[in-house]
């Protein structure tokens, strides 16, 4: 069949359609899903996939995976220490056989999760936060001082922000006994490598048991009476480590914010004011996209993806109920215009040639009745102004780890 010529939109010299291809008005326009038949090159598409799928702005989830393949990489070298301390002690051959058995496929598993399982998505994850990047505006003396702001602005949450380093401190207490377990070991093992490559000769020798023989304490807690202990406790305590890294990445940038860096979003009938002071008047907006995100619903739930070898309830560590996991987008018409003007807020995020990009409202924090009030405004300003409002989700994204992921994975997931 014969390519079908193009015809610019009228009004918009720049959207082409086919011949006979539906245009829409603009009631259509409003309050609907991302459009259709975008181009793949189009930057509002991988601003759409950046937001929901591969952002770079919730890295937490990368670094968190991070640390989990560290500490696989750790437990497979406390089961390779265990080997060795094993063969020095175990007199029968035979037992030791059985015990090489039993841990070398556990250690391969370790070794396959730290290094292959999931990492092409986590780096593709960690790529991402270069897509859009948090910009300065051109005129650092500019206005940054917010107008008088409404009642219902939403401001820096404190009491959400307590609750969150509350539990980040515990996360972290429970996750003490890895660090200091890691810790310890990196330095008896550097310590000895020190007197393998620097001692007198007499002393030349690699031993396996360098963390019994650092100190005295040492030599009480590294025992093999104690290796059940020193293989559980810090396997169970790095789940709690991972955990508190993540939100301590997300809860420290938050003790900074004073005065005008306090604003999340203020609305009001000439626009918006969002971080850092930065007016945006309604005229100026081109579309506003409100994300949500629904990896967690508890923090005793149910999987919406699962290994059919996983029980179906799953413990969210960092669920809060009193957050509403909500961020909002405001796309301008001029994002240069805008940028120019912004001052010093850290609002604005854009693609790297700075000629694209969004204003961003965190509102994560924030109860999701206020969150709610919010979007109902918005919804209604939107159509009265005539702007385009769309709303997405960012899931578990379960198919976009697998695809990085070896084929007979993926057969052992379902939803």
């Amino acid at each position: 069949m014969p390519e079908q010529p193009y015809l610019p939109l009228p009004g918009r010299p720049r959207r082409l359609v086919r011949l006979g291809e539906h245009v829409p008005d603009e009631s259509d326009r409003l309050l609907t899903s991302s459009p259709q038949h975008a181009p793949v090159d189009d930057p509002r598409n991988a601003l759409v996939r950046y937001l929901t799928k591969a952002s770079g702005y919730y890295v937490a989830e990368a670094i968190g995976l991070f640390a989990a393949k560290l500490a696989s990489l750790m437990l497979a070298g406390v089961l390779v220490w265990a080997i060795f301390m094993g063969f020095e002690e175990i007199e029968n051959v035979f037992a030791g056989i059985i015990l090489c058995a039993f841990l070398i496929p556990c250690i391969i598993a370790c070794v396959w999760i730290g290094l292959f399982m999931f990492t092409a998505p986590m780096l593709d994850r960690l790529r991402a936060a270069k897509l859009f990047r948090r910009v300065r505006g051109g005129d650092r003396d500019g206005n940054t001082a917010p107008a008088p702001l409404p009642a219902d602005a939403l401001l820096s949450n404190r009491r959400a922000q307590g609750l969150l380093l509350q539990r980040t401190a515990a996360f972290l207490v429970l996750g003490l006994p890895t660090a200091v377990f890691i810790g310890y070991c990196l330095l008896a093992y550097l310590n000895e490598l020190q007197q393998l490559l620097f001692g007198p000769p007499s002393v030349r020798s690699w031993d396996w048991r360098a963390p019994s023989n650092l100190t005295p304490l040492g030599e009480v807690i590294f025992t093999d009476d104690n290796l059940g202990l020193l293989i559980l406790v810090p396997s169970i305590s790095a789940i709690f480590l991972v955990a508190g890294i993540s939100l301590a990445v997300f809860a420290l940038p938050l003790l900074t914010r004073r005065e005008a860096d306090a604003i999340d979003l203020a609305v009001t009938d000439s626009g918006v004011t969002v971080r850092g002071g930065l007016a945006i008047d309604w005229d100026d907006i081109a579309e506003i996209m409100v994300i949500q995100d629904t990896r967690a619903g508890a923090v005793f739930g149910q999987r919406r993806e699962r290994a059919i070898i996983q029980p179906r309830a799953v413990i969210n560590l960092t669920y809060f109920p009193h957050h509403s996991r909500t961020r909002i987008v405001f796309i301008p018409r001029d994002f240069p215009g805008l940028l120019a003007r912004a001052g010093r807020s850290r609002s604005l995020h854009a693609d790297r040639a700075l000629d694209y990009g969004y204003a961003l409202a965190d509102l994560w924090l924030h109860e999701p009745d206020d969150v709610d009030e919010v979007c109902g405004e918005l919804t209604r300003i939107a159509r009265r102004t005539r702007i385009t409002l769309t709303r997405h989700e960012r899931g578990t994204n379960m198919k976009d780890y697998l695809e990085g992921s070896p084929g007979w994975l993926g057969g052992l997931f379902t939803r």
